[in-house]
């Protein structure tokens, strides 16, 4: 495993065989809740943190940012910049805001 320099994460994290993490990545989870509307949202109670699992043989490109309980799958880079908002399939090349595969890894 390989993590650049300002890799922050607020989550629970597994990370597989094999991943590489560049800089300036970011897991953010779950953070206050804010469903009621006569309480402020500092008074609101914390949320469970979040899991982030990277199933392994992941390269997680420059100045993304996971948010919350989302899986990465075998295989699959993340592009540079991306905000990964949900679950990502195996072997995919998943770039955007959100992220989204774009190709499978096996196209050529």
């Amino acid at each position: 495993m390989n993590i650049g320099s300002d890799f922050v994460t607020h989550d629970h994290v597994e990370i597989g065989n094999d991943v590489m993490i560049s800089s300036s990545v970011s897991f953010i989870g779950n953070d206050h809740s804010f469903d009621e509307l006569g309480m402020t949202i500092q008074d609101q109670k914390l949320l469970p943190r979040a899991l982030v699992r990277l199933e392994g043989d992941n390269l997680i490109g420059f100045g993304t940012i996971i948010l919350g309980n989302v899986t990465i799958g075998q295989g699959t880079i993340v592009g540079a910049g991306s905000l990964v908002t949900r679950d990502l399939p195996p072997n995919t090349v998943c770039v955007g805001r959100p992220a989204r595969p774009i190709r499978n890894r096996a196209e050529k």
